[in-house]
């Protein structure tokens, strides 16, 4: 999973476990998290 770290999202995502928290607003940091899960097969 890939969401922003807001509101009540990451009591449901846990960094490196069960996805990919992105800082608010930061179209970088988003992109790389869709780098992250497409190149890790297990995260996905």
């Amino acid at each position: 999973m890939l969401s922003f770290d807001v509101g009540g999202i990451p009591a449901f995502v846990r960094p490196g476990i069960t996805g990919y928290l992105t800082q608010p607003e930061d179209s970088q940091d988003f992109c790389n998290g869709i780098v992250q899960l497409l190149e890790d097969e297990v995260s996905r």
